[in-house]
């Protein structure tokens, strides 16, 4: 009865310090797609990012990460203004 007790416990403090690790996760992935997809709409030469429609649909974590890069990224990307290439200049 007490190891039960005892591995309830563990159990339950376990799932607890996991729990916010997946919605950090999925921000941080959204955030790299998102950024991606601002730079390149600055002006940047690069692929164009996959964005996972099914996980911006059902995930907002995700879709919350990818929103706010595209903005942070896209303003970055023009003020920073780099030499990417390909025109010259």
């Amino acid at each position: 009865m007490g190891k039960m007790i005892v591995m309830a416990g563990l159990v339950g403090l376990l799932a607890a310090c996991a729990g916010p690790v997946e919605p950090q996760l999925s921000f941080d992935a959204g955030y790299r797609v998102g950024c991606r997809a601002g730079e390149m709409h600055a002006g940047r030469p690069i692929p164009e990012p996959l964005l996972d429609e099914m996980k911006y649909q059902s995930n907002a974590a995700y879709a919350d990460g990818c929103d706010t890069a595209v903005d942070a990224c896209y303003a970055q990307a023009r003020r920073v203004q780099p030499n990417w290439g390909g025109n010259g200049s």
